[in-house]
Formats: structure tokens, C-alpha cells, sequence
């Protein structure tokens, strides 16, 4: 009887874990080694006006003038645009525009970064307060320090919280799950962070109201899952172990598994009542409440087979991307530079492109494994819709978007795609139905789909 009980006990539990998706292979050849190494400060720094999906900062230095590390170059007067630091001392000597990954020709400030005076603090934007703070207050120093949610979306995290004050809180996710198996960035703040983590989601949770704090670990780690339940015993988070199958970590996905609900069409987590973040986010907010320090630095991953030193550096932002592959060290001609993750980074046009809030992986791809999709017929197996996350069907997106038939994709619901890549991964025909689904998204409003 016992074991017939555990088998209906099973059978009954909810899972927590979504339809479609899929278990990526472990590429160990972009595995890197544990640790974060610092980076040489770079001669000079072109930094951008614009790090996030959101308006230029206006430039409020000039040529000649001298700046401190953490001073602020850049200031956010728009709603949605945030704050831009110096990430080290110098002298300006330049206002021009720069590239990056995601946009051209964007207001830039060079500075020719000078050694630190010995004298010098860390970069703070004032004076540390260890009074309790409104989500108000949370949201202005946000702000005023440059964060995003490191999401997808590099969303400015001070309107999050904004939003977020707006609903009534039940749960609030702290994601630890890595985007992709390798490499394994956050399973390193887990293991050189993991207390500062703890107690600055349980502030968090207080400023924010939350009836409930989840961190979550990867289910097939146990020794993490053990550390992680010790460290939070006597707290009131509770620590749950979920499948990582991709594209578990998108906030919505997380929300099912850990609530069992769906945010509706178009819409965030807190609409249902859930908050996440991930863990990256809640220590850069950590630094702009408790120490006052901007975000000036990034945590960026440099892997590749043409990578000499692959590691986890932490980098001014304003680094060129040349800069960075002259530091770690390269073992032959890279063809392909690739900024984000595996399924869904975007190529780089030029190595004089600039680190920013947004990058956390370079990939430098060499002769022997560089490879260039072949687009042939659609052979009609039907992967590419039973492993969508969210059951749309990519190939009937795809071909109103070649079409140019914008109104007969309204009823696909281009909006529901999540942007994996997933389906354009498992096509045999090696078809861009994921490009297809991203650009009707941006071409059909999100108010006429309602």
C-alpha cells in the first residue's frame, strides 16, 4: 500500500514546469573556469548615453573636464531613461557617437581613463542611509544608479519596482537558474554570494510587501540545492528546485511554475501578483541602496574556441569589445563575434562596439566552428510547434511575415513569442521562424491584439 500511495502522490503533484521547451546540451568546450577575474582598466572609455531599452541621458560634462569614478556624465530627464556614471577616472576628451550591439551613432562621452588617486573611494552616489526605504525611494536610486533587470527586455528597474507598488504582492521569485546550461554564470554568485543574496531578497521582500520570498535553484544540483535550503534555514525564503529546461527563466515561465498561474497576454508577473528578479539585479540593487554605488562595471562571460583565456571578467562599461579580446587572448582569426547567449545573441559589426549594461557574454567563434544557416522547405515535422513554450505555431508566423499579410497574423498572437530562439534551434530546415516571430511583434501593436 505505501508504494501505491507514493505513486498517486506523484500523479497528483502539480509540476512545475511548462508544455514544449527543451533540454539543451552541455557545450563543455564554453564551459569557463569558476571565479571572477578583474579586468586591466582599458586607456580609454567610450561610454554611451543609451544602456537599456529606453531614451538617451543627457551629456552633462565637457570636453577637458575631469571626472571621478562614479561621477554621473550622463543624466536621465526622460521617463524611462536612467542615469550614466563614469566607470573610472579621467579626463573627457571627446563627445561623439558611438555603436553598440543594439543601436548606432549613440551619444558617447571618451574619457582617457588616468591611474586612481590613492586617496579615492569607491564610486558612490552619496551617502549610505541604513534607514528603511519606500519602493519610491528603491525606484530613485535605481534610477539614479543606471540599473536594469538584466532581463531580456533590459528593462530600467526602477520602473519595475514602480509597477510593481502599483499591485498588491504575493510572491516575490529571485531567479538563480542560468539562462543556459554553459556557461554557468549565476551558479558563481550563488557560491560567492549566496548570503548577501539571501538577506538582500529578505529586505527586499519587506520593502516590497511580498507575502512570499522564493529563490530558486536548479532541481539537478543538489549539493547547491542543500547550501542554498542551509543558508535560508530560520529566514522566510523558501528555496525550490525546478527543472532547467530552456527557456525556463523567462519571468513568466517562472511565475507559472512557482504560483501554477499564467500572466495574462501582453502583461508582466505582477499582474498576477509576482515580482522576479534575478540574482544579478538584486546585488546591483543591493550596492545602489546600502553603499550608494552605481553600476559601472559588468560581469561579462568571454568564451569561444578562439578565446585563449576563457573567464568571467568584470569590465568597465565603455570598454571596447577590441580591448577585451586584446586581454583574454586570442588563438587564431575570430570570423564571428557574438554579444548574449547561444539561441538568442546578436552579432557584432564591429569590435570598436562598447561593453554596456546589457552585454554578459561574448562569444568570439573561429574557423572551425563557424557556420551559417542554409534556409531550405519547410519539411512540416512539426517540431518547431511542440516545442514552443507557449504553443504558437513559428511556421504559419513565418509565412504571414513573408507575405507581408500583417492582419492574418493577428490571430497567431506574434505577442505570446518570448523570443527564445527554440524554434529556429530544432528546424531541419534551418528557417528563421524566430526573426519571423520577433518582427511582428514589433510591427503589430500589442493594443490592437487586445
Amino acid at each position: 500500500m505505501g508504494g501505491i500511495s507514493i505513486r498517486l502522490n506523484s500523479l497528483f503533484r502539480r509540476r512545475r514546469s511548462f508544455r514544449g521547451g527543451l533540454y539543451l546540451p552541455v557545450r563543455r568546450d564554453l564551459a569557463v573556469p569558476r571565479g571572477i577575474r578583474d579586468f586591466p582598466d582599458p586607456p580609454v572609455l567610450c561610454v554611451p548615453m543609451i544602456q537599456h531599452d529606453g531614451p538617451a541621458a543627457r551629456i552633462v560634462v565637457q570636453v577637458g573636464q575631469r571626472v571621478q569614478a562614479g561621477q554621473v556624465i550622463g543624466r536621465g530627464e526622460k521617463p524611462d531613461s536612467l542615469d550614466v556614471h563614469a566607470p573610472l577616472a579621467g579626463k573627457v576628451v571627446a563627445l561623439e557617437s558611438v555603436d553598440t550591439v543594439r543601436q548606432s551613432d549613440v551619444p558617447a562621452v571618451r574619457i582617457a581613463t588616468a591611474p586612481p588617486v590613492a586617496e579615492s573611494s569607491e564610486p558612490s552616489m552619496a551617502l549610505a542611509s541604513t534607514a528603511p526605504l519606500t519602493i519610491e525611494q528603491l525606484a530613485e536610486l535605481a534610477d539614479e544608479a543606471g540599473l536594469i533587470d538584466f532581463g531580456q527586455s533590459a528593462t530600467p528597474l526602477g520602473r519595475r519596482l514602480r509597477q510593481a507598488a502599483t499591485e498588491r504582492l504575493n510572491d516575490l521569485i529571485i531567479n538563480a537558474l542560468d539562462f543556459e546550461p554553459e556557461p554557468d554564470d549565476r551558479n558563481d554568485l550563488l557560491d560567492t554570494s549566496l548570503d548577501t543574496i539571501i538577506s538582500s531578497a529578505v529586505r527586499l521582500r519587506k520593502t516590497l510587501k511580498a507575502r512570499r520570498l522564493w529563490l530558486l535553484v536548479d532541481r539537478y544540483d543538489p549539493h547547491r540545492v542543500r547550501r542554498c535550503r542551509a543558508a535560508a534555514t530560520g529566514k522566510p525564503v523558501r528555496v525550490l528546485g525546478l527543472p532547467n529546461k530552456y527557456p525556463q527563466t523567462h519571468p513568466n515561465l517562472l511565475t507559472h511554475a512557482v504560483t501554477g498561474q499564467e500572466p495574462p497576454y501582453g502583461s508582466s508577473p505582477a499582474r498576477i501578483g509576482a515580482f522576479v528578479l534575478a540574482i544579478e539585479a538584486l546585488l546591483a540593487l543591493e550596492n545602489a541602496s546600502l553603499h550608494r554605488r552605481p553600476l559601472t562595471r559588468r560581469l561579462v562571460t568571454v568564451t569561444g574556441d578562439a578565446v585563449r583565456k576563457k573567464g568571467r571578467y568584470l569590465i568597465p562599461l565603455g570598454t571596447p569589445f577590441a580591448d577585451v579580446l586584446q586581454h583574454v587572448g586570442l588563438t587564431g582569426p575570430v570570423l564571428r563575434l557574438i554579444e548574449g547567449p547561444l539561441l538568442t545573441g546578436r552579432a557584432v559589426a564591429s569590435v570598436e562596439s562598447v561593453v554596456t549594461r546589457q552585454t554578459a557574454r561574448l562569444l568570439a567563434v573561429g574557423r572551425d566552428h563557424d557556420y551559417l544557416a542554409n534556409p531550405g522547405p519547410c519539411v512540416r515535422c512539426g517540431r518547431c510547434q511542440d516545442d514552443c513554450p507557449v504553443g504558437l505555431d513559428p511556421r504559419a508566423l513565418l509565412d504571414a511575415y513573408e507575405r507581408g499579410q500583417i492582419e492574418e497574423a493577428l490571430p497567431l498572437w506574434p505577442h505570446a513569442c518570448l523570443e527564445c530562439g527554440l524554434c529556429s534551434f530544432v528546424c531541419p530546415a534551418e528557417l528563421p521562424l524566430s526573426e519571423a516571430a520577433a518582427r511582428l511583434k514589433y510591427l503589430i501593436p500589442l493594443k490592437v491584439q487586445w
